[in-house]
């Protein structure tokens, strides 16, 4: 297995940038609005990538690594 050519369109601008994807996310956020905080798209996007692309470098790497995630931490090797 090799290592992701390009992140997940999901990632990238050309989703979070998206019209259609704006007024999605306006729709949540206003449905929501007295339970959260209403963050722009590209913030959660970024978020949500940070969290996920380690994990999956691990798991597409090549050879095998053991990763884990402490308690409030990164994942780890």
């Amino acid at each position: 297995m090799g290592t992701l050519a390009a992140p997940p369109r999901a990632f990238t601008a050309e989703f979070f940038e998206d019209e259609s994807k704006q007024r999605q996310w306006s729709a949540f956020n206003t449905k929501n609005r007295l339970y959260i905080e209403a963050i722009p798209l590209q913030h959660v996007v970024g978020d949500i990538e940070r969290f996920l692309m380690p994990l999956s470098a691990g798991i597409t790497a090549e050879g095998h690594r053991k990763q884990f995630w402490p308690p409030g931490g990164p994942w780890q090797g």
